[in-house]
Parts: structure tokens; C-alpha cells; sequence
């Protein structure tokens, strides 16, 4: 099974794969991805440099690009899949039977969250327009197809008992098939 996981900048994607991780899924980001050829063309590992190589990458293989080089690398298993930012890579997912699940959180609360993040002196407009440009290549939409979506406005604790309905949701499904 794939958990495909997807949302704003900061709106607790990467906690919500790591609640996964913790019941037993294999947890990989697609930001590995970028990571790993950000360093292979010698640039500073910051956020600009991530979300231009990742622009990058999509550009020239397709917006589907890193859900396929993921996927490659996935066995068997269950896995959840962090930093879904394309619709096309959702799509990819979906195709390989997927669940999609959007995490939302209200932005200034993401804002607040990012400060660790994103460079301390990114004014909340700056914030807003990178999160804008994530959301242009297909998140919104990601969410609004999602098959699960998480309002992460809470705490961890609420957080936690939402993605364990998730599970047990899941689980009862896919033990009916």
C-alpha cells in the first residue's frame, strides 16, 4: 500500500509520515530526491536551490518526474510518500493505487510553523507567494481530490488519533477486498 501525502508549506505533511512510519510504513520524501541532485550539481543546500532543481526536474522529465524516480525505488510493502507537490505526481501515485491524503493547517499558523524551517527573516508575504507557487503546480487540486484530507490545527495529540481513524479506516477496507 501507498500513502501519498501532500499540503502547504509547513502544514504538518512530514509529521503526518512519521505517525505512518510509526505503524510499521516505510517513510520516503520526494525532497530526498532534490536533495540528492542539488548536491550531485555542486549547489548550496537551501530552499531556493531545492525548489528550482525541483522545478528543474519536473521541467525536464515531466511533472510526474519524482513520483517515478520514487516509485522505481520502492519495494513491497507499505509506504507513505512525503512532499507530493504535482498534480501529476498524485496522478502517478494514484495509478500505482495510491491513497492520497491533504494535511491543511490556516497560513498564519504554517507562517509561524515555517520560521524553523524557512529563513527567519521571510516576511509573511515572501511566505505566501512560495507557498503560492507550490500550490500552482497542483496541491490545491491534490486536496481536493484527496481521499483523506487532516485539518492540522490542533495538537499532535489530535493529529495522532486522526491518522489512527485513517489507518483503521484503511485497514477495514483493504481487509474487506
Amino acid at each position: 500500500m501507498i500513502i501519498a501525502v501532500t499540503g502547504g508549506i509547513a502544514a504538518g505533511e512530514t509529521t503526518v509520515c512519521k505517525l505512518f512510519e510509526k505503524k510499521g510504513f516505510t517513510f520516503f520524501s520526494l525532497s530526498d530526491i532534490v536533495r540528492k541532485e542539488t548536491a550531485q550539481r555542486d549547489l548550496e543546500p537551501i530552499r531556493n536551490n531545492f525548489c528550482d532543481v525541483g522545478h528543474d526536474l519536473r521541467r525536464l522529465e515531466g511533472m510526474d518526474a519524482l513520483a517515478r524516480r520514487a516509485y522505481s525505488n520502492m519495494t513491497t510493502g507499505d509506504w507513505v510518500v512525503d512532499s507530493i507537490l504535482s498534480y501529476e505526481e498524485g496522478q502517478y501515485f494514484k495509478s500505482k493505487g495510491a491513497l492520497i491524503i491533504g494535511v491543511l493547517a490556516p497560513i498564519t499558523l504554517r507562517y509561524e510553523r515555517s520560521r524553523d524551517k524557512l529563513d527567519e527573516n521571510v516576511t509573511f508575504e515572501k511566505f505566501i507567494e512560495k507557498d503560492e507557487q507550490d500550490r500552482s503546480i497542483g496541491v490545491n487540486k491534490l486536496i481536493e481530490e484527496a481521499d483523506f484530507v487532516v485539518n492540522n490545527d490542533g495538537t499532535l495529540e489530535e493529529l495522532e488519533n486522526m491518522i489512527a481513524l485513517i489507518i483503521k479506516t484503511i485497514s477495514s477496507s483493504h481487509d474487506q477486498k
